[in-house]
């Protein structure tokens, strides 16, 4: 059947009453656009249209068959109705939904929410950057109480987020993933811009909002943080501020370069963490709830909080372990970075000993500079300078400060490698994933090849039982041919005489009857025709009263031949001295009444002495006939028995030959099924196995690239704070210590 288009939707729409089956759709009244006509609101494989009766709906047309539809629609709304999320909206899916073109079509009817879309929210808030905070931590909020439900809605991206208020309300469940459909393939692979390039139809499970559910949050905080970032890169055109190619290529991406380099560390370091997952496969992409292990890591080495943290987040117990449930996950690992000030240079004392050797240093070289002694001046910058070089390189080593920043280079080392070595695991890991898949192709195609191989054995031995079945039947059948060759040749021998003479008949009786047909019309006519004349001539011109015709006109008809009504012919009679085409017409007029009214009372049929008469005159030939069809149909029937009765017995018993030989086919055929059985179900087993394993070890690989992961996420947070502390050592170098040293502050 072919699907509608959305001009065909279009169409039907607008008679509500005539296109819905459900009452409250009949009843609607269907937005319109300005020129009257139903306004749709087009996607990628429906189109969406608004109906307003006590209630407004938003009614989904689909564009395209989707075979286990129902089923999925049947799925996720139990599941909603079961968990009571106030992020989704309850639905119909109603099987008889709307009639186009004579045919009933699907449609999903969903109560309207009424929200901005959230490209279109955050654009109108880039100037309030808390409202666009706390919709981050909301944001955290929903993904992790849908994740806890063990649902994903499979396509988050602006257009299917609502902003009602200060929460979220999502729509557009064509892709939804809930428990009961665990095994399906995906009905669709998401919008693009907030999708892995990576991402297919097998993808489909509760993992499918990890990585779009990071792209919308990375995208709030950084428009929160730099709204400028919205309008440089184009945000809310189609996306909020990534697009695939910068998921397929981060290292030539703008937008990646803007955010890592960033000035804000927050911003820099949810950036750097993000693109880490770019390497990663749809379901080994950690959960927002990697908050986690990294809100216990933060808080441990992380200051008080700033005011503007304050005001957007609680402050979490140190010692405090992780909530229970995904929907109680802390947000503030997402702002756990705040602003230290730099640590100043030197800290402690005056440095007098140093500065008394430096500048002692000073005169020694400056003293045979002013004698002229170029030679002096030389030794004393050679053996002066350096002792006093290496004075203060001992007393620059000891200070405590640059013992911190001696920690902190290697951590920040340590770290390096730590995650150098995390990545090649993942990457190790990822590559044994793909050997595992090659090598379950592999073992697949050589099974394939083995069954195909049966395949053809079993092939052959089928075609030579038939080969033989047909070398046993073909006399069989050829005999079977020419009985029916005979027993055709005869019927038709029979037929071209005898049948023959009884077409000859019918042909005669019919012509018969055909003339007595025509005789009792013919006399019928002429019956009418004489009483139309007669009825003509009773009345006389001289006794009628004709406009314009007084007695000198009627004693001039009468000379010239017109003495009653049958006589007035309307050409003639304009030839009569005087009479003209005006005379004439009334004198027709009046011709015309008179055979009008004789035709409303001449005879409609003939009498039953008439009708008597023309039927005696047929009714003997027609006897004769008759009687000579039935005597000669009556022969036919016997003569036609009596053939096939002849060949009957001889062709039953050829046929129940052909059958039982028929039955030896199937029982051989069979027994040829049974033969290969059990050699394609070892195969099936061996394949089943083969699947099953590559499974469980590409399980295990992706369980450990989601560990390694997490440990790779946390690492690198580590590195951000760290490179983060390092900022505050700014003022920890040789020039700040000279100059400390040299001035005394």
């Amino acid at each position: 059947m072919t699907w509608p288009s959305g001009q065909d939707y279009r169409e039907a729409i607008q008679a509500p009453s005539a296109a819905f089956k459900d009452l409250d759709l009949r009843r609607g009244t269907v937005e319109c656009d300005k020129m009257g006509l139903p306004r749709p609101r087009s996607g990628a494989f429906a189109t969406v249209y608004k109906a307003t009766d006590l209630k407004t709906w938003a009614v989904k047309c689909f564009s395209r068959q989707v075979d286990d539809q129902q089923e999925r629609y049947a799925a996720i709304s139990d599941f909603l109705q079961q968990q009571k999320l106030p992020y989704t909206v309850d639905f119909t899916f109603l099987k008889e939904g709307i009639r186009v073109k004579g045919n009933w079509y699907p449609v999903l009817k969903m109560e309207w929410v009424s929200g901005d879309p959230l490209n279109i929210f955050i654009e109108r808030n880039l100037a309030n950057p808390n409202v666009l905070l706390r919709l981050a931590q909301n944001w955290v909020t929903m993904v992790g109480e849908l994740q806890h439900s063990g649902m994903a809605h499979g396509d988050l991206q602006h257009g299917n987020i609502l902003v009602v208020g200060n929460s979220f309300k999502l729509v557009d469940y064509d892709g939804m993933f809930v428990p009961a459909l665990r095994g399906k393939l995906s009905a669709e692979a998401g919008q693009p811009n907030y999708q892995l390039p990576t991402r297919g139809i097998t993808d489909f499970g509760p993992y499918l909002d990890n990585f779009s559910a990071w792209v919308i949050l990375i995208s709030i905080v950084a428009a929160a943080r730099n709204p400028n970032l919205w309008t440089t890169f184009k945000g809310g055109d189609d996306c909020l501020l990534f697009r695939r190619h910068d998921f397929e290529a981060p290292d030539q991406s703008p937008l990646f370069k803007s955010l890592t380099k960033s000035q804000d560390s927050q911003v820099a370091a949810l950036a750097n963490l993000f693109r880490t997952f770019l390497s990663l496969t749809c379901a080994t992409v950690p959960p927002l709830n990697l908050a986690e292990p990294i809100a216990n890591i933060a808080v441990e080495t992380i200051p008080e909080p700033s005011d503007w943290i304050k005001d957007h987040i609680s402050k979490p117990s140190v010692k405090a372990k992780a909530p229970s449930t995904q929907a109680e996950l802390p947000a503030e690992w997402i702002f756990d970075f705040t602003e230290s000030p730099p640590i100043p240079f030197p800290l402690t004392r005056n440095y007098a000993r140093e500065r008394f050797f430096l500048w002692l240093a000073a005169v020694g070289i400056v003293i045979p500079a002013l004698m002229a002694s170029w030679l002096l001046f030389w030794i004393a910058t050679i053996v002066v300078g350096g002792l006093c070089a290496l004075y203060l390189k001992n007393s620059y080593s000891k200070q405590p400060t640059l013992g911190s920043l001696r920690v902190l280079k290697k951590d920040l080392e340590s770290n390096t490698n730590q995650s150098s070595h995390v990545q090649l695991e993942i990457k190790k890991h990822g590559k044994r994933i793909q050997e595992i898949k090659n090598e379950e192709l592999q073992t697949k195609a050589a099974l394939s090849d083995r069954r195909q191989k049966l395949e053809s054995e079993e092939k052959k031995s089928s075609d030579k039982a038939r080969k033989d079945h047909q070398a046993r039947i073909a006399p069989r059948l050829h005999d079977r041919k020419s009985l029916d060759s005979q027993e055709l040749a005869e019927l038709a021998a029979l037929h071209n005489g005898l049948g023959k003479k009884i077409l000859g008949l019918k042909a005669s009786i019919s012509s018969l009857q055909q003339t007595e047909a025509s005789e009792l019309t013919n006399r019928l006519k002429t019956k009418q025709n004489d009483f139309l004349k007669n009825a003509l001539s009773r009345e006389r011109i001289y006794d009628a009263s004709i406009p314009g015709i007084g007695a000198g006109f009627k004693a001039r008809l009468h000379a010239a031949g017109f003495l009653t009504a049958a006589d007035v012919d309307y050409y003639r009679v304009q030839r009569v001295p005087g009479i003209g085409s005006k005379k004439a017409a009334n004198l027709f007029g009046w011709r015309q009444l008179i055979e009008n009214d004789a035709r409303l009372r001449m005879p409609q049929s003939l009498s039953s002495v008439e009708q008597s008469s023309i039927a005696a005159k047929y009714a003997a030939t027609r006897i004769n006939l008759q009687s000579e069809l039935a005597r000669d149909e009556q022969e036919l029937k016997q003569k036609e028995l009596a053939i096939r009765s002849r060949y009957t017995p001889l062709k039953d018993e050829i046929d129940a030959a052909v059958s039982n030989d028929q039955n030896k086919l199937t029982m051989e055929l069979r027994q040829v099924g049974n033969n290969f059985k059990g050699k394609y179900e070892a195969i099936a087993y061996e394949n089943e196995m083969c699947h099953k394993r590559a499974e469980e070890q590409v399980q295990s690989n992706e369980h450990k690239i989601s560990d390694l992961t997490r440990e790779l996420a946390v690492l690198q947070w580590k590195r951000a704070k760290l490179e983060r502390e390092s900022q505050r050592y700014i003022n920890v170098r040789p020039s700040k210590y000279l100059w400390a040293v040299a001035i005394g502050r």
